[in-house]
């Protein structure tokens, strides 16, 4: 009798401690197959906004004088979906219409991947799709940048690559100028530290015509002349 009761208390602890650990894994295998699907969901849409959208709302979502801005819109995913499927019924200002079974080009899932995308905005899954980073490679000395002048178009995605070639520590920051990170986040926050023979890079896009000055924010460097300047051009 004592034996089966030691058994059964066993067999009790070992379901005690399973049950918990398989629904933890469990847990984590859906997030990971939820995060995937999301993933090829923006992907798909980027390519179908690439397509289907950019030639009216612009390349990187900013707008034309044909259509309105799509990037950060605080349309709902349905709304968006309704949009594009439905044209001017669903919303005056829309354009085209989209949907398959209205005469459009594009089916159901194609339209919600758009939509999709639009309303969670990646600005680097489109840039990867484009293709079409320009890269900028910028030496950091004591005290200069080179080039300290760069140009840079409205709506061209741009990575500087910064490789610290002096003999000191030096750092950069951005200020002024509309940008978008492609990385997420304000542009006034970026601070990178480039230690001697160190490397860093920041890819942004510019959203409008004007000026953004970098510089070295440690004591002195800018003073003596580690600043420099992206002009932004049509």
């Amino acid at each position: 009798m004592d034996r089966r009761i030691l058994i059964g208390a066993v067999l009790t602890l070992i379901i005690a401690v399973a049950v918990p650990v398989y629904w933890t894994r469990e847990e984590t295998r859906k997030s990971g197959v939820e995060a995937e699907l999301e993933m090829k969901s923006l992907e798909q849409g980027a390519a179908f906004y690439v397509t289907n959208c950019a030639s009216c709302h612009g390349d990187y979502g900013e707008g034309t004088a044909d259509a309105s801005p799509l990037r950060g819109t605080t349309l709902e995913i349905a709304d968006i979906v309704r949009a594009a499927a439905e044209g001017v019924e669903a919303f005056p200002s829309t354009q085209h219409v989209y949907a398959r079974d209205a005469g459009g080009p594009l089916a159901a899932h194609e339209i919600a991947d758009i939509a999709f995308f639009i309303k969670n905005w990646d600005a680097e899954v489109l840039a990867e799709l484009r293709g079409d980073v320009r890269q900028i490679d910028v030496e950091v000395s004591e005290f200069a940048y080179e080039p300290s002048e760069i140009t840079a178009q409205v709506g061209e995605p741009v990575r500087l690559n910064l490789v610290n070639v002096g003999q000191l520590s030096h750092a950069w920051r951005m200020e002024g100028g509309e940008v978008e990170l492609v990385d997420g986040g304000e542009a006034d926050d970026v601070f990178l530290e480039l230690e001697p023979g160190g490397s860093a890079a920041i890819e942004f896009i510019p959203l409008k015509v004007g000026t953004l000055t970098f510089y070295c924010p440690l004591p002195d460097h800018a003073d003596r002349g580690e600043v420099g300047t992206v002009v932004i051009v049509d």
